[in-house]
């Protein structure tokens, strides 16, 4: 393939010139107009939408782009001068003739004689403009070419081929021109048909891409490479080029096997992987049998090249070239006879992941012979399990989870059970493969696997959800197997002390933690799962597969609860919570025949235990008895037999729900799944009165789960069984409304009123109307009775549930009840009440909801909406603004208009609320209404949507710079700098945006609607507006910048920047070009507010808008922003413009920017760019350290077990072979493993060995004795603290081991006080011990710096029984230092008397 490379030199000189003037036109064009706008052609022609991402970013974009752009201005001045009608075909003329040319290389370039210089430095003589324009052209000649007629191409074939092998031959040392003509040389061979290729130009082209997709240089190959994968995938390629591929792969392997380049291995080896699976069958078979070979060597790298080969062809998508069932299967068996040791963890990863793609394969092949070998694969991968490496147990657990789903299929299922059946029947002992299966895994839950129990959970899991219904014949021994496991797991990680009552406190812990889990993420059952590591989750997870599976009635029936535990057998109410989460579509029967009695009799031994003195077990037995009760909604999920039971047990029900207030909250929760779950399924849009609390979490899943077990019928018998059970719970109606209303008017829990409200909600729902009717009637009637209609109404509590009440009944109210239950509810609103108002705006939601078109036609109605309530809180004023969304969406122009002319003001200012939820609710409103109020557009050209880059910049430009990084935006917030000061947070969060990839809050506003038209996603919505204009709607808020408060001011330019981010597509360049004039012109203001809010809106500017538009506006926003960045008072929002100037140097470049600062901060635009360069560099050398974390590699032979050698001549000598020494590899000897817990060998029986290590002092000893010249005083020093570790740790009845109970002991050799030998443990020290060196006294440590007296950290002192004598400890020191200070005040007391003695001494003398 080099000879190739080599023939291109001397075609070189053959290449001939056409057309000068182009050339020369084409040179002065690009040269001018780099920076002036010239369209190309009219909107929406082919040439057009050619270089449309060339234009988009030709004046705002890099250098390259720039000048990319100028030499296309250059051909399009060309093209209009000689009077040419713009054409994908004319610019390939004229690009051709350019290169053919060659006038911007007037010194030839020396030939490359070896492809390792191909990327070295051109030389001296020639000009290195030429390279940058001609790169340049061929880029623009290889997205000409998408254009270009097939006929053109194959036509000029031959000459277009000549040009190309020249100038490849002239420039190949340049990577930009070699990488762009072979994109191009691949597009000139995607055009060609099949008997094109029995000619030579073809097939040498395709030669020259075979050399260059080995080129040392990575943009080079990696391009190359691709255009011929590309070329296989379109089916361009003919049979001569099969043929020199192969012999391009076989010279590949060749080399390989050679081992004389392994720098070309590697790059070569990779390459052949992408190829393999697109050549013919023969053609695989032939490099298969040479790939297999390669392992053989002895060489982990090429072992590991060859996996990867293999990992390609078995994952490959290509379904035309596929191998033979027959040879993949004889495939798989020599790679069989590879596996790797277990000790070099990544071999067998690789081959875990091979295997399991190859089995994957020949399952898609050939099932029935598939699943005959999928058993040793399995056993073999549950092995690995046995790894210490987590990174095996983790790839096993991949590819196992892989393969069953992917390989276990319902002929297999169904072939296990009868197998089961006929061993049972006949003296047949045929085990079916999925048995063998599921024996390898169940083997895994044995205690010689317990350090990787979280991974064989998960998989145990998976299994059980795979196989659904038929686990109950399959798993049984599993189930078993899951609670001695889970009995284990839970003991290791909660150590029980006493009866069951710990433990049952520790299930009702991970309940509530499970339902914070659930009611966080409703719609997210299964996959809510957390990660693995955790054994008692993870055995959780299992077991609630296992009953999802099988159900509940099978799983007790295997695992019964055994409460209250009369029997002596170990009870499993820690089965409860798992019940309590994964219960669904069961037998409701099974609850009230087995359940309820358990738990009478639970509750009965609970009573028992209270009346003997028993208060713990009491309190254990009542807490089993409200978690059977809590099963109770979990059961009521669609069950099976609903209209066979609910009859016999409704009156049952009804009595407890008056007679037992503990289970009041169960059965309130069961009636609103019985109803909400089959009303969803049966009528969607009567299940939209329901409130979204109460809507059905799992509804998806459980909908999934009752098709897949009836496959034949599906939805329809589905449907027919939801709407058996709303007729069966209908019937019942005029039984449990009357109750439940009187239930929530009695004395309960603010908690437990809400259910009972959900509960009545969702049985007026299905409930008649006359019925409906009565009952709404009598709540307006109490309403009325208790104040409705009174200023000075009393009974404001029963005002309040009444008012709250109403809401179950507004969906099926008649059009006639309306208007009086409006003017009640106006009423109310005129009351002082925030409470009672918040209410009733609810109520009024309810009425907007589902009766937009009679509010809409009534004005009167609707200017009660529109009225100022100046005087209501932030809560009320979110209410109103609720309401008018959805007028606002459902209403006609006319009414939006009245509702924006009455209320924008006032949105405007709910912006700055403190209150996030009514900010929220009025960004939300201002975003429908510039929805409604876009208009069509009538000049396209003139919208910012013309000039706005496309999201494909990158790839459809080929531009190799890095991208610019910018933050893009979603809604919420966005905390991303911190303010010295509490008010001084991102802008962003008033704003309701928040940066990409964070959590998205949930909406405030009702996500309930009637309308199809309103359930559309704003990302459909926005693109189904990018040809509406909004401008006008922007003028109106833009008005609320002249308002007379700097508060309105504020809030107008925190909503100009959440619509700006909403709907740049929809404005005029020349409006944003003036907003952000205006915008600069406000950061002159000195108001904290307003900066503060046009600070954010020049951020979310520069994350939106085009550079183009911002540019004019630098000088005033940089001016503006420095004023406040700066020292002194002005430096609060200092953080804030570093932000952005760092944005402003991203986006438009240090020397764009720092021209426009004034001189006294250019040092602040300095050390910002300094910081964001330190801070890629950061990034990007972590990248870089995450990369180079493997270590060197090497090659060790681990010898055979006793006087037996290794057979090199066997295959399977590849395992004994491995990159890890082995001598490194970890053992379990009592090291901490994973989670800091010490793990230790085990013997085949499951006993601990457990190995005495030496003490550390012997080590020091032959230290010593092998260290002659070893200080003195280091011995010294250790023979010091030895004796202080062997010293009392008691001084007068103190801490340490020594006091309390084994105080009396003592150690013999050791005397204490009194002469008696003192015991003391090893290690431990007395409590303000030193001793002194030699004979110094004091307190003074000379290089150690430690207190003179301090009191060892030691945990045995938290026992209680030593609790006397860690406070001796502290008792010692508190009564030396009162000895201390006490003698120093008596030296000091001596030393001022001596001092008085001798000054009066002396005055004596003094005296004559």
């Amino acid at each position: 393939m080099e000879a190739a490379l080599r023939g291109l030199q001397a075609n070189a000189a053959t290449t001939s010139a056409h057309s000068t003037d182009v050339t020369t036109t084409t040179t002065t064009s690009s040269s001018s107009n780099a920076s002036k706008y010239v369209p190309i052609t009219g909107a929406g022609t082919p040439v057009n939408q050619l270089f449309h991402s060339i234009a988009a970013h030709g004046q705002n974009g890099s250098d390259h782009q720039k000048h990319l752009y100028a030499m296309l201005q250059a051909m399009t001045e060309v093209l209009r001068e000689r009077k040419t009608e713009p054409s994908a075909t004319a610019y390939f003329a004229v690009i051709m003739t350019t290169l053919s040319e060659d006038s911007y290389s007037t010194t030839p370039v020396s030939p490359v004689k070896n492809k390792k210089n191909a990327g070295s430095t051109p030389s001296s003589k020639q000009s290195l403009p030429s390279d940058k324009v001609i790169a340049s052209l061929v880029q623009l000649l290889y997205v000409t070419m998408g254009g270009v007629p097939a006929t053109i191409l194959q036509s000029k074939l031959n000459d277009i081929a000549a040009r190309f092998e020249a100038l490849l031959a002239r420039h190949l040392a340049s990577t930009a021109i070699a990488k762009w003509l072979s994109a191009c040389i691949a597009t000139l061979l995607q055009a060609q048909e099949q008997p094109a290729w029995k000619q030579r130009t073809p097939l040498a082209l395709y030669q020259l891409l075979l050399a260059l997709a080995l080129d040392e240089r990575v943009k080079v190959r990696t391009e190359v490479q691709d255009q011929i994968e590309k070329l296989f995938l379109q089916g361009r390629i003919g049979q001569p080029a099969h043929t020199s591929t192969l012999q391009f792969c076989t010279q590949i392997l060749d080399t390989a096997k050679q081992g004389t380049d392994h720098h070309s291995t590697q790059i070569a080896m990779p390459f052949l992987g992408r190829l393999l699976p697109y050549l013919n069958p023969n053609s695989i078979r032939a490099v298969c049998e040479a790939l297999l070979k390669l392992p053989t060597l002895g060489q982990p790298a090429l072992t590991q090249q060859a996996f990867q080969c293999f990992q390609s062809l078995f994952d490959s998508t290509n379904n035309t070239n596929l191998p033979s069932s027959k040879y993949t299967q004889q495939l798989l068996q020599a790679l069989w006879q590879l596996q790797p040791s277990r000790a070099d963890a990544k071999p067998t990863i690789q081959f875990a992941q091979l295997m399991k793609s190859g089995h994957i394969l020949f399952h898609k092949l050939d099932k029935e012979r598939c699943a005959v070998k999928l058993p040793a694969l399995f056993a073999y991968l549950v092995d690995n399990f046995l790894s210490d490496t987590a990174s095996v147990a983790q790839a096993t657990l991949h590819s196992l989870q892989e393969l069953v789903d992917r390989t276990i299929d319902k002929d297999m299922i169904n072939a296990a059970t009868a197998s089961l059946s006929e061993m049972n029947s006949t003296k047949n002992k045929t085990v079916a493969p999925l048995i063998q299966i599921i024996t390898s895994i169940s083997r895994g839950l044995s205690r010689s696997y317990k350090t990787s129990w979280s991974y064989i959970l998960r998989l145990c899991g998976q299994l059980f959800k795979k196989l659904g219904s038929e686990s109950t014949t399959l798993m049984s021994q599993v189930v078993y197997g899951l609670d001695s496991v889970y009995k284990e797991v839970s003991q290791a990680d909660a150590p029980v002390s006493g009866p069951t009552s710990m433990v049952l406190a520790q299930d009702e812990e991970k309940d509530e933690n499970a339902k914070k889990k659930r009611s966080s993420n409703p719609n997210n059952n299964n996959n809510n799962t957390p990660s693995v590591g955790q054994p008692t989750v993870d055995a959780q997870y299992a077991l609630g597969a296992a009953i999802e599976a099988m159900g509940a009635p099978q799983i007790l029936q295997m695992l019964p609860l055994n409460v209250p535990n009369t029997q002596g057998k170990a009870d499993r109410a820690w089965l409860l919570p798992i019940l309590q989460d994964h219960v669904a579509r069961t037998s409701f029967e099974y609850f009230f025949n087995t359940l309820v009695p358990t738990a009478t009799q639970v509750r009965a031994a609970a009573v028992d235990a209270n009346q003997k003195g028993l208060g713990i077990l009491s309190k254990s037995l009542e807490l089993i008895y409200l978690q059977i009760w809590d099963l109770l909604p979990r059961f009521a999920i669609l069950p099976t037999d609903l209209p066979m039971v609910f009859p016999s047990i409704a009156k049952n029900l009804g009595t407890a729900l008056t007679e037992e207030p503990l289970l009041r909250p169960y059965i309130c929760k069961a009636l609103t799944a019985l109803i909400s779950y089959p009303l969803t399924i049966a009528s969607p849009s009567n299940a939209n009165r329901l409130p979204s609390q109460v809507a059905a979490q799992h509804i998806q899943n459980v909908i999934a789960q009752a098709i897949s077990e009836d496959e034949e019928d599906g939805e329809d018998d589905i449907k027919e069984e939801a709407e058996a059970h709303i007729q069966t719970l209908a019937t019942f109606a005029r039984n449990f409304v009357p109750i439940l209303f009187n239930l929530y008017g009695a004395d309960i829990t603010p908690e437990l009123r809400t259910q009972v409200l959900h509960a009545i909600h969702a049985y007026v729902t299905i409930s008649d109307a006359e019925l409906v009717n009565t009952f709404y009637k009598n709540v307006i009637q109490k309403l009325l009775e208790a104040g409705g209609g009174s200023a000075a109404a009393t009974g404001t509590t029963t005002r309040y549930l009444l008012t709250d009440l109403i809401v179950p009944f507004v969906a099926s109210l008649h059009q006639d009840n309306l208007g009086f239950l409006w003017k009640l509810l106006t009423s109310q609103l005129n009351e002082e009440d925030n409470k009672l108002r918040k209410k009733t705006y609810k109520v009024m939601e309810q009425v907007c909801i589902f009766h937009t078109s009679w509010l809409c036609s009534n004005r009167e109605a609707l200017s009660v909406l529109l009225a100022q309530f100046a005087s209501g809180s932030a809560s009320t004023k979110k209410g109103r603004m609720e309401c008018l969304l959805y007028v606002v969406k459902e209403g006609s122009i006319a009414t939006v208009q009245e509702v924006i002319a009455g209320v924008l003001g006032e949105i405007l200012l709910c912006t700055k609320e403190p209150s996030t939820k009514t900010r929220q609710a009025a960004f939300t409103l201002l975003v429908a209404m510039t929805d409604r109020m876009s208009y069509p557009v009538t000049h396209p050209e003139a919208m910012l949507s013309s000039i706005l880059p496309p999201s494909t910049q990158k790839k459809s430009t080929g531009d190799d710079d890095d991208d610019d990084d910018d933050d893009d935006y979603e809604f919420e917030e966005d905390d991303d700098e911190d303010e010295s000061e509490e008010d001084e947070d991102s802008g962003d969060e008033d704003m309701g945006i928040k940066r990409k990839g964070t959590q998205k809050a949930l909406p405030s506003t009702n996500q309930r609607t009637t309308r199809s038209s309103t359930q559309v996603s704003a990302k459909e919505k926005r693109k189904e507006g990018n040809n509406l204009n909004a401008t006008s709607f922007f003028l109106k808020v833009v008005a609320g910048l002249a308002g007379s408060t700097t508060h309105m001011m504020s809030g107008a330019l925190t909503a100009l920047a959440r619509l700006l981010y909403e709907f740049k597509e929809r404005l005029e360049v020349s409006f944003v070009q003036e907003l952000i004039s205006t915008v600069a012109i406000l950061l002159s203001l000195r108001s904290r507010e307003v900066i503060k809010a046009a600070l954010s809106f020049v951020k979310v500017s520069l994350s939106v808008l085009p550079p183009s538009v911002i540019e004019s506006h630098l000088p005033a926003l940089i001016n503006g922003m420095l004023t406040w960045g700066g020292e002194g008072k002005n430096q609060r929002f200092r953080s804030k413009v570093k932000i952005l100037l760092e944005r402003l140097i991203r986006r438009f470049g240090f020397d764009q920017v720092v021209k426009h600062v004034p001189e006294q901060h250019k040092r602040l635009v300095v050390a910002v760019k300094k910081a964001a360069k330190e801070k890629r560099k950061q990034k990007k050398t972590g990248q870089q350290q995450g990369d180079n974390t493997q270590s060197k590699g090497g090659t060790w032979i681990v010898e055979g077990e006793g006087d037996n050698p290794i057979d090199f001549a066997d295959p399977r000598h590849v395992r004994n072979v491995v990159s890890t020494n082995p001598k490194n590899a970890k053992k379990k000897t009592g090291k901490e493993g994973k989670g800091g817990d010490v793990v230790f060998q085990t013997d085949e029986s499951g006993r601990l060995i457990i190995e005495e290590e030496e003490e550390e002092d012997s080590d020091s000893e032959e230290e010593e004795e092998h260290n002659p010249q070893q200080k003195k005083g280091q011995k010294r020093r250790r023979e010091e603290l030895q004796n202080t570790n062997n010293n009392n740790n008691r001084a007068g009845g103190g801490g340490g081991r020594g006091g309390g109970r084994d105080g009396g002991s003592k150690e013999k050799g050791e005397k204490g006080e009194k002469g008696r030998p003192n015991k003391r443990a090893k290690g431990e020290i007395e409590a303000g011990y030193y001793k002194a060196k030699g004979q110094t006294k004091g307190d003074v440590k000379r290089g150690r710096l430690e207190p003179f007296a301090y009191v060892p950290l030691d945990p045995r002192h938290l026992n209680k029984r030593r609790h006397h004598q860690a406070l001796g400890s502290f008792k010692n020191i508190v009564s030396a230092a009162e000895k201390g200070s006490q003698s120093g005040r008596k030296a000091l007391s001596v030393k001022r008397r001596k001092q008085q003695q001798s000054a009066s001494q002396q005055q004596q003398q003094q005296q004559p």
